[in-house]
């Protein structure tokens, strides 16, 4: 879940903000930054950050905790979508594509 719709990064994002190729960012540096920043979809296949928790870890600084608990404006995965729907995570990105759901993006 995205915490009241904060905005969000990949790991190919993130290397471009730390100046490396995003080979380069996964061999070198993506072990020791997903030690200390946890993906918002850990089981997602493409890790997705917290935006703010990034650059807080790029720029040397503390990382700052995520918001706790439910609030109108957390956005869910695929996958919590569909058990919220009772359905396939399949079928609910085949709602989105079919326009049935909305998409939100960053």
């Amino acid at each position: 879940m995205i915490p009241r719709n904060r905005p969000v990064l990949n790991e190919a994002d993130i290397a471009q903000q730390a100046g490396v190729p995003v080979a380069t960012w996964q061999r070198r540096d993506a072990p020791a930054f997903r030690q200390r920043v946890a993906s918002v979809f850990p089981r997602s296949r493409i890790l997705i950050y917290d935006l703010a928790q990034a650059r807080a870890y790029l720029a040397g600084r503390p990382i700052p905790v995520l918001p706790a608990g439910e609030h109108p404006d957390d956005l869910l995965n695929d996958e919590e979508t569909a058990a919220v729907l009772g359905v396939t995570a399949s079928t609910v990105r085949a709602y989105a594509w079919l326009g049935l759901l909305a998409r939100r993006s960053r």
